[in-house]
């Protein structure tokens, strides 16, 4: 699960409800799907079904 905003506050700071930081955690989670996948040799269209916890 990902999470931006109010609910990260008390452990990212009260910036993280800035919107200037969106754009750099959404590059954050991109990445982190990316590798997820590529470590588990998924197709594209199946990540959907992929188990991420």
């Amino acid at each position: 699960i990902y999470l931006q905003g109010g609910t990260t506050e008390h452990t990212h700071g009260i910036t993280s409800t800035l919107l200037s930081t969106l754009a750099v955690r959404s590059g954050h989670i991109r990445d982190s799907l990316l590798l997820r996948r590529a470590e588990q040799d998924v197709p594209v269209g199946e990540l959907a079904a992929v188990p991420l916890g």
